[in-house]
């Protein structure tokens, strides 16, 4: 199973660094002069990550659908099958957003017209990176509550979005998804970005920002590898209990 997931994986990234690669041909030859920092590289890198990881996270949830259920049938233990796949996705996740930062460098070295600022920072790329992480997570348990729908996994990213914004109202729903918003890798970035630049900025916080301001700017990387551990590990919990779908 790993060694397919392998080839998946494989050929998913060629695919993806074919469209990022023309993405940023097609930015290069239309944009005008700008200036980009390398925490805002770190940050287009994640949410480009994040894309990929919600797209192919739903290898666990295909696991037991049509040729896949000869899994079922390996004389392995569920839980390590399930572990493979995962380190292969969140490896290949990985290769994902650093192909794409190498992309936005080059991508500044060759625009004349565009100035890079700022210094690289560790900190900045280990909690994009670990949001793509969650994403992932998210991707792969719905995968596995879904699994009679083929890439169920796939209603992850949208439906972490629409919490998030829905969370940002004022009004009574607002107020609602808020008190589970640390679940939320998406919500839990921006707030930690913000809380980053409100601790030498003061301004007035934004409703997520504010509910999750006890992050601080040292908390949001463990969180948000926290929500990847959780996510994924309730994933193994489903694939080892799930039946084979005939």
């Amino acid at each position: 199973m790993m060694y397919r997931e392998y080839l998946v994986m494989r050929r998913a990234l060629a695919w993806f660094a074919c469209m990022v690669l023309a993405f940023m041909l097609i930015v290069l030859i239309l944009s005008k002069s700008n200036s980009i920092d390398y925490a805002g590289i770190a940050n287009g890198s994640g949410w480009f990550a994040a894309i990929f990881a919600s797209i192919f996270g739903v290898a666990l949830g295909n696991g037991s659908r049509e040729a896949a259920r000869v899994l079922w049938v390996l004389p392995t233990e569920r839980w390590k099958l399930a572990l493979q796949v995962i380190a292969v996705d969140l490896a290949s996740t990985t290769v994902a957003f650093a192909c794409v930062y190498a992309f936005f460098l080059a991508f500044a070295g060759l625009h004349f017209r565009v100035n890079l600022h700022g210094t690289l920072s560790a900190a900045d790329i280990a909690m994009a990176l670990a949001m793509a992480y969650g994403t992932y997570g998210w991707s792969t348990l719905a995968g596995m509550l879904g699994r009679r729908i083929a890439y169920c996994g796939i209603i992850a990213l949208p439906a972490l979005m629409i919490w998030t914004m829905l969370a940002q109202s004022q009004i009574a729903i607002g107020t609602i998804l808020r008190a589970p918003i640390v679940a939320n890798p998406f919500a839990v970035y921006n707030a930690g970005l913000t809380l980053n630049s409100w601790s030498h900025h003061r301004f007035t916080l934004d409703p997520i920002a504010s509910s999750l301001q006890w992050l601080g700017t040292s908390w949001g990387t463990p969180i948000l590898v926290a929500i990847a551990i959780a996510t994924c590990g309730l994933a193994i919990a489903l694939w080892q209990r799930a039946e084979a779908i005939h």
